[in-house]
């Protein structure tokens, strides 16, 4: 039986098309017999099982697919998650791959929100209040401010930086190389230091 199952789970994996037929007549012949009377039981049951073990790699195939589905679901149900706007699963992502260090922290800090900019107040006792936008003077400045500042339509304009922060930072390496361009350079007024980072 195990043969069996082996060589149908062989074939079908091949895209083998297999016809069963039943043939009549297993008269004095017990092996023949055993085989009709365990096919009519298996008939009655409501699940087939075989005893043929999983391979390794298969229990880690399934286990690791139990994690991530589990992992997703907490994701999506974490509730001050700011990073959900922007990434609805949490897969990997190849754009947070960067060739600079600083780029993948300034890029992890956009996307989270957190920068030395808006939260200093928090970490610095002198700061009494949220910073306010140096450009327009909106209060409690956010990231999201940054890319729908009208004062920075310009660069982004000259740049085509979307001015949706959920569209300019999303999976895409080529998009969201280009923030890096208008926020980076030392004469503008967001600058990173991750120690003093939330």
């Amino acid at each position: 039986m195990q043969r069996i199952h082996l060589t149908l789970h062989t074939l079908s994996s091949n895209n083998t098309r297999i016809t069963f037929i039943s043939i009549p007549g297993h008269i004095d012949f017990l092996e023949h017999g055993a085989v009709d009377s365990t096919a009519k039981r298996a008939t009655g049951s409501k699940k087939i099982t075989d005893g043929l073990s999983l391979l390794t790699s298969d229990y880690k195939q399934y286990f690791r697919s139990l994690a991530l589905q589990s992992w997703n679901l907490l994701w999506k149900n974490e509730c001050h998650n700011n990073v959900l706007l922007i990434k609805q699963i949490s897969s990997p992502w190849t754009s947070s791959t960067r060739n600079s260090r600083r780029e993948e922290v300034t890029l992890t800090h956009l996307r989270t929100g957190h920068t030395r900019l808006t939260h200093s107040y928090l970490l610095n006792p002198y700061i009494l209040s949220p910073s306010s936008c140096p450009h327009c003077q909106e209060e409690n400045l956010t990231v999201d401010h940054f890319f729908s500042c009208p004062h920075l339509s310009s660069p982004h304009v000259s740049y085509n930086i979307p001015p949706i922060l959920s569209s300019s930072l999303k999976n895409k390496t080529d998009l969201v190389t280009r923030p890096f361009k208008t926020f980076v350079p030392p004469n503008f007024f967001l600058t990173y230091k991750p120690s003093l980072a939330i």
